[in-house]
């Protein structure tokens, strides 16, 4: 009679309740159900490790191993369920600040940048600025005090044109159909095609009491010129400061600011116009304007007639 060769079943035993104990403690608390089948399993594995049958012992080992394989997969799908799935990241919500004519408002970003909306106006912006920049886009005319961080420039999108700072401020006037603006009050700016790829030919970089224009019909960006800031940023303080401006392009910014249609011959449109006004009303504008032309106004038919000899 041959001996029977098999190892005695106490030591797979231990084992077997070790890594019950190790998986129960490693993953996760079971409840009664699966504490039950754990048991179950355990019994069916020492039921096949005891069986005295002449059986190649490869194959008790292999059942052994499916078991312990079975219990561990139910054990990860269950764990599986119970985890709850991460949870995707969300795009940064944007807010649209439209001005309507006759208004001027002011907002302060997130970032601690303050902007001054002229009336026809529009910024969008994120409510948090996240990444490496801080993005905004602009349609009509805004005055920046932008928070300095020398490691997030703050970026301008204008139609065309891109304006690039770090900490400054600067007036943009990019209304539709008119040529673009950007004037510097103080710090640098940087200002390039935003279509274009950017290098040092094609950016023009501005500094204090600097401006530059932008013909959006042939892209071109003029080389910096100085100005009087004064005259060109004073209507986000609700002032009037006019230095030789054309009669014409002063009645567009009235009429803009004051929410009011202005019509003029067109033999005063190219007059040119001082004056400094400390945000006056309707009426007082007019008069002033009227008595440099040597003229009156008048209103009819929802607008304002401005007559006068010629300039």
């Amino acid at each position: 009679m041959k001996k029977d060769k098999s190892k005695p079943t106490e030591p797979i035993e231990n084992k077997l309740t070790a890594y019950f104990d190790a998986a129960q403690q490693d993953s996760f608390q079971l409840d009664d159900k699966i504490n039950f089948e754990r048991d179950k399993v355990y019994a069916n594995v020492l039921n096949v490790i005891g069986q005295k049958r002449k059986t190649n012992r490869y194959i008790s080992i292999f059942k052994v191993a499916a078991s312990i394989l079975l219990f561990s997969t139910a054990c990860l799908v269950i764990y599986m369920l119970r985890v709850e799935p991460a949870t995707p990241n969300h795009q940064v919500a944007m807010v649209e600040k439209s001005v309507g004519r006759g208004k001027i408002v002011s907002l302060t970003l997130v970032d601690g940048t303050v902007v001054y909306l002229n009336a026809e106006s529009k910024l969008t912006y994120p409510e948090t600025f996240k990444g490496n920049t801080r993005e905004v886009t602009l349609s009509g005319e805004a005055f920046f005090k932008v928070a300095h961080n020398k490691n997030k420039p703050f970026i301008i999108h204008t139609n065309k044109l891109t304006t690039q700072v770090l900490g400054t401020s600067f007036n943009i006037s990019a209304y539709t159909n008119k040529m673009i603006s950007v004037t510097v009050v103080t710090g640098k700016v940087s200002v390039y095609l935003k279509k274009k790829r950017k290098t040092k030919q094609q950016t023009k970089t501005l500094l204090p009491h600097h401006q530059i224009l932008f013909d959006a019909g042939n892209d071109r960006i003029s080389n910096p010129q100085w100005v009087d800031v004064n005259e060109l940023v004073a209507w986000h303080e609700r002032k009037i400061l006019y230095k030789s401006r054309r009669l014409a392009d002063v009645v567009d910014e009235i009429a803009r600011s004051y929410d009011v249609t202005i019509k003029i011959p067109n033999h005063l449109k190219n007059c040119r116009i001082t004056a400094e006004l400390d945000n006056p009303s309707l009426e007082k504008l007019l008069k002033v304007l009227s008595q440099l032309v040597e003229g009156t106004y008048e209103f009819k038919n929802g607008a304002y007639l401005l007559s006068g000899k010629s300039c």
